[in-house]
């Protein structure tokens, strides 16, 4: 798990537990070899512009729509390359980004589609283990950031 993450987590009071999984390299793969539901994992889409960074947090089963994302946040936002989600995640594996841009000095948006959940997973940092939040902490830690509805059903 990534260090970053496990002190935001611990400093901001979340309980979560941890799932260990054999190694995946997508968020859908990574909820089915832990066998959670894949309506509930929560995957970090990284997008950026000439104002930074941000995290857009949408379900797992989702694609992101862009031109909604932008005309909510009033930006012109395009997805982050590889090489800058490795500067960024210093301590997370290419692929495994948490869903939580707080821990990494960056805002975060989330789907409003996951305020229906019970309870998430989220990326760890590495490609073998999951993040378990409760609905209610993941609320917590989602309630200053922006939401809306911007992605939609694979």
């Amino acid at each position: 798990m990534s260090n970053t993450l496990q002190r935001f987590l611990t400093s901001h009071n979340v309980n979560y537990e941890v799932i260990t999984h054999p190694y995946s390299e997508t968020s859908m793969a990574s909820a089915q070899t832990a066998h959670v539901p894949v309506e509930r994992m929560v995957k970090a889409v990284v997008l950026k512009d000439e104002k930074g960074y941000v995290i857009a947090a949408i379900p797992s089963t989702n694609h992101l729509n862009l031109r909604e994302i932008n005309q909510a946040l009033k930006r012109q936002l395009s997805l982050a390359s590889e090489e800058e989600l490795c500067e960024l995640f210093g301590d997370c594996s290419a692929g495994a980004i948490p869903a939580v841009g707080e821990a990494f000095g960056m805002p975060t948006i989330w789907d409003e589609q996951l305020a229906y959940e019970p309870d998430f997973y989220l990326e760890g940092g590495d490609h073998q283990e999951l993040v378990h939040i409760s609905h209610y902490d993941f609320m917590e830690m989602m309630k200053s950031c922006p939401h809306g509805t911007f992605s939609a059903h694979n």
